[in-house]
């Protein structure tokens, strides 16, 4: 499955919307299946193409790549 960052996550943030953690969980469950267990499973985070300019995002993020990583980082913690 691939999920876009809109559904996901807010423009510039790794914090996950409160309405994806069930979808997320949801995925885990299925993932955690009898017939899922042979699956690799690889989380990719991405961002857009447009530079970090939000002191907030900024302050955290020193640009895309990082935030990308976080992105990732945030999606494996609800799926564990």
């Amino acid at each position: 499955s691939k999920f876009h960052s809109d559904i996901l996550f807010d423009s510039g943030s790794d914090e996950i919307k409160p309405a994806a953690v069930p979808l997320l969980q949801e995925f885990a469950r299925i993932l955690n299946s009898e017939d899922a267990k042979r699956l690799n499973v690889l989380v990719v985070g991405h961002t857009d193409d447009r530079p970090i300019v939000k002191a907030g995002t900024k302050q955290n993020h020193r640009d895309n790549w990082d935030l990308s990583a976080d992105r990732a980082a945030s999606v494996t913690r609800v799926l564990s």
